[in-house]
């Protein structure tokens, strides 16, 4: 899934590179975050906007989901 998820990324936005990280450290359970990066800095959240504009949060899930159906992913949903 992280290379399906990795690759459509890196089709929607053209990143220098494709990032994991793993995080479970409040929650009894593990979160695999697949971020495109220019850079290590952008995997630091404290980098990340606190508010973020919803309008413009629709529209990067709207470019990844049609990155991952042009992938031919399955079970990609619309909104």
């Amino acid at each position: 899934v992280a290379q399906t998820v990795g690759k459509a990324l890196q089709a929607a936005y053209s990143p220098a590179k494709v990032g994991l990280m793993l995080a479970g450290l409040e929650v009894p359970h593990t979160h695999l975050h697949v971020v495109p990066i220019d850079g290590v800095h952008d995997l630091d959240f404290a980098n990340a906007d606190p508010d973020p504009d919803p309008a413009a949060l629709e529209a990067a899930a709207d470019r990844v989901r049609e990155a991952l159906r042009e992938l031919s992913a399955e079970g990609v949903v619309d909104r």
